[in-house]
């Protein structure tokens, strides 16, 4: 009799501790993570070029990718279950959506956090690939200027697989 209840106790212990879904995507098992929100955050965007380098986020990045290194103070923030690990940040692939806040016709850019960024300007600052800096702010050449005024907001939409 004891046996059987430690047994049955055990079974539903094992249920609830993997409670996360699992989807599965092309023969891929993906698990769903929380949505992260907030902002907007008025902040400074720069450029930087990756030319297919691995960013933080242990991904390949590429000048036309839309996607962004995130200030490494705030990207490190949110890594608090690996923090000596940057590829399993729950930032990684999140998304934004970036708005340029010199263009009073701007619409937001969809990008995705690949990246951090150790010089990245004020609290919320971020780097923009050239493709991506060139969307957000109509500039052909971004090296140009150099730095733009944004704001920024986390996305509703969780990251596809990468």
């Amino acid at each position: 009799m004891q046996f059987t209840l430690l047994s049955a106790v055990a079974l539903a212990l094992a249920g609830v501790s993997n409670a996360m879904p699992i989807h599965e995507t092309n023969g891929t098992a993906l698990v769903e993570r929380d949505v992260i929100t907030g902002g907007p955050y008025q902040s400074t965007l720069t450029y930087y070029t990756p030319n297919g380098g691995y960013g933080a986020c242990g991904t390949i990045i590429q000048n036309t990718d839309f996607a962004i290194a995130m200030k490494q103070s705030l990207f490190d923030s949110y890594n608090t279950l690996h923090p000596g690990n940057p590829n399993l940040n729950p930032l990684c692939g999140t998304q934004v959506r970036i708005t340029s806040l010199e263009d009073p016709n701007a619409q937001g850019v969809v990008a995705y956090i690949r990246d951090s960024c150790p010089g990245c300007q004020g609290d919320y600052g971020i780097d923009a690939t050239p493709a991506l800096c060139t969307a957000v702010t109509g500039q052909a050449d971004c090296l140009q200027k150099g730095t733009f005024s944004v704001k920024w907001k986390f996305g509703p939409n969780p990251a596809p697989a990468y």
